[in-house]
């Protein structure tokens, strides 16, 4: 996620033509890579939900560990899944690649009952399998929360660090009478409530952030798939 310091990796760039997924990143990368043409295509891998789709599902996205989350982020994932099961909500605890797999997760929750969570393993499960399941996602920090509210899946963050997203993101705290970034699994626990106990709420969050973030991954799926051909075929062209 780009926030007000963009990331080393992305200065500097030693390419002539740089594919992103919108207008919002391209512009972040052109201030620091003055040689490199940007272009916008989109992310192909995920697509955009039916508006008339509800499953009032809810994916935890768990994180790798590592120096920017925190154990006791991890350990909070793990209380609001539980006061979550407590509540007879369904959940989809999505797995990363270098984190916790299936076995350790049972093992640290300590539940006999997985009635209503499946897991779903990020090496095996494509993120828009996991996407078009649910209504909402809960993460501390990852880059689904952009790909997740591009396609009109609300996402909540919870996350205590004193730390600055990027622009869209950040606008998740005041857009809505509930800030969508929040420290306390107990507050996550109810706006997880207010939302899904009121489809018209919902509607209207939905709604909303599709738009907020409409710059950030601006095509999807196929149509994401014809505007990477279309540049590639314009290149190759330009080359004779």
């Amino acid at each position: 996620n780009i926030a007000e310091v963009l990331k080393s990796s992305f200065r500097n760039l030693e390419f002539d033509e740089y594919f992103t997924y919108g207008s919002y990143y391209s512009e972040s990368f052109k201030k620091h890579n003055k040689l490199t043409k940007f272009r916008e295509v989109g992310f192909p891998l995920i697509n955009y939900k039916n508006s008339r789709e509800t499953n009032n599902k809810i994916a935890i996205i768990l994180s790798q560990n590592h120096m920017f989350i925190k154990n006791n982020l991890y350990k909070k994932q793990l209380n609001l899944i539980n006061k979550l099961i407590k509540n007879n909500y369904n959940l989809i605890i999505r797995t990363h690649p270098i984190g916790s797999d299936k076995n350790q997760i049972k093992s640290e929750l300590n539940l006999s009952n997985f009635k209503n969570v499946e897991i779903h393993e990020s090496r095996t499960t494509s993120i828009n399998d996991t996407l078009q399941c649910v209504d909402l996602i809960v993460s501390v920090r990852s880059s689904v929360i952009v790909e997740a509210a591009s396609i009109g899946v609300i996402p909540i963050i919870l996350n205590d660090d004193e730390i600055i997203f990027e622009e869209s993101i950040e606008k998740l705290r005041n857009i809505f009478k509930d800030n969508l970034i929040q420290s306390s699994e107990d507050i996550v626990l109810k706006i997880v409530k207010d939302i899904l106990s009121d489809q018209v709420y919902k509607k209207e969050i939905q709604g909303k952030i599709t738009k907020l973030f409409n710059k950030n991954i601006i095509y999807c799926g196929n149509t994401s798939l014809e505007k990477i051909n279309e540049n590639i075929n314009n290149l190759s062209l330009n080359e004779y």
